[in-house]
């Protein structure tokens, strides 16, 4: 039996040396050696105890977010976070760390006016509300936006919301008291820009928006708006100016047609950023 030892860790090998007793020639008389044969090594690996070492949560990168799978810990060091990661993503993990909670967006839905009978409350999409109340007169907002639809899966009238109380359904300028499923989207913060067109497929006459406007008709000359490109910020698009009527949710993306952002026709009369109003 052979020790050897070989870098870091150490290998116990059996060597077996098997060689077959003298044969002999009977014809020649001669007697020969058979070729040695390679020896059979067993090789045993003596693997060194693992050692327990503390966990390291990393954030998920591709998200430029931290992963919400993995729970964030204030005591991880500074020193844990890898080289590889963005500035703003390690910004963000330091932030998420120190408060060691992820907040999600919360509405509650009620089934009477100002805020009183049955309700549901509800922290992320759904697409279909049916089988938790049969109708909806009064809402609270207790963080993010929240866009709601009057049909499920998204369909119908669009009404975009705030934080805040809304103590009937005319508040929030619903035509009924018909809502059928929500969508969420958290606050962002940065520029604001949209272009609008005159034309489908970004043809004819284009202007660029940084800000709100009340009258589309005073600040493009055109009651129309075929197609729009969003560059940055949620955007709300009305039927009438001063902000009334039929409310479409844009968000960042190409809308080549009105169809794209919900509409039933090319009549837009005012729009605005996405915020607290």
């Amino acid at each position: 039996m052979i020790v050897a030892e070989t870098g870091p860790l150490s290998f116990q090998m059996e060597v077996e040396s098997r060689i077959d007793p003298k044969l002999v020639d009977h014809r020649s008389r001669e007697t020969f050696q058979q070729p040695a044969i390679p020896p059979v090594i067993n090789v045993k690996p003596l693997i060194p105890e693992v050692i327990d070492q503390p966990r390291i949560d990393i954030p998920d990168v591709s998200l430029g977010l931290p992963n919400p799978e993995l729970p964030l810990s204030k005591d991880v060091p500074y020193a844990a976070i890898p080289d590889h990661v963005d500035p703003v993503v390690e910004q963000c993990y330091i932030s998420c760390s120190s408060n060691c909670e992820l907040k999600m967006g919360k509405i509650i839905f009620y089934e009477d006016r100002n805020f009183q009978g049955r309700h549901y409350e509800c922290s992320s999409d759904s697409a279909d509300l049916s089988p938790y109340f049969s109708r909806c007169n009064s809402i609270r907002v207790e963080s993010d936006w929240w866009v709601i639809y009057e049909r499920p899966n998204y369909m119908g009238y669009q009404y975009v919301l705030s934080r805040g109380e809304y103590p009937d359904y005319q508040s929030w300028m619903g035509f009924n008291d018909n809502i059928r499923s929500c969508r969420s989207y958290p606050y962002v913060s940065g520029n604001y820009r949209m272009r609008i067109y005159e034309r489908p497929d970004f043809g004819g006459q284009m202007m660029e928006f940084m800000d709100d406007c009340p009258s589309v008709y005073d600040c493009f000359r055109y009651r129309d708006i075929h197609s729009c490109q969003v560059m940055g910020g949620y955007w709300i698009f009305y039927e009438h100016p001063n902000y009334k009527g039929q409310q479409y949710f844009l968000r960042p993306g190409e809308y080549r047609r009105y169809s794209d952002w919900g509409g039933y026709n090319s009549t837009i009369g005012s729009f605005r950023r996405m915020r607290d109003f």
